[in-house]
């Protein structure tokens, strides 16, 4: 008579539903998968399949957060909606500034202290997905007593490009709003 092959153990199946673990499964999952193949018993390719599907799920988890959160991924237009809706509202505050001041602020930040920025409560472009929290994105600078020029910097960070933000406002003759658009780029 043959004797029935003893079943896998219980830890086996631990180990296997721990691979399930964000990140942290990984290591459990390969010790379930090479378990599972490794091992003799009832209910090991199970134990190996369980383990392979962990370690799947974390590799497709954060594949797809890091798509999500990259520079192409989707949220890269709403990311660019956002710096255009941001720099946009930053024209009327600047405005705004200047009537309480009697001239154009210096930089952006100087609207931060005046307690001016509403809404908007940083100089970072969120159309920019970068890691340096920081570092402004924002290009200011003011003409003299009378203008200013402003614009997102966009995804690059570079001042200048094509892949700029500027305002949407339109000016007309005669229009006391001191907002230009930009510059001529410095070399």
């Amino acid at each position: 008579m043959a004797e029935k092959a003893e079943r896998i153990g219980v830890a086996a199946f631990v180990v296997a539903g721990m691979s399930f673990v964000p990140l942290l499964g990984v290591l459990p999952g390969f010790v379930a998968l090479l378990w599972g193949i490794f091992s003799k018993r009832r209910g090991s390719s199970i134990v190996a399949i369980l383990g392979l599907v962990g370690i799947s799920v974390t590799v497709g988890l954060y594949g797809y957060l890091f798509y999500m959160t990259s520079k192409d991924g989707v949220f890269s237009e709403m990311r660019t909606q956002l710096a255009q809706t941001l720099v946009t509202e930053l024209v009327p505050r600047i405005e705004l500034y200047k009537l309480q001041n009697g001239q154009y602020p210096e930089s952006i930040e100087e609207i931060q202290e005046s307690g001016l920025s509403g809404a908007f409560t940083s100089s970072i472009d969120p159309s920019r997905s970068t890691s340096d929290t920081n570092e402004a994105t924002f290009f200011y600078q003011r003409n003299g007593d009378d203008t200013y020029h402003l614009f997102g910097l966009g995804a690059d960070g570079l001042p200048f490009t094509d892949d700029d933000l500027l305002p949407e406002i339109e000016t007309v003759d005669g229009s006391q709003i001191g907002y230009r658009d930009r510059p001529v780029a410095r070399n």
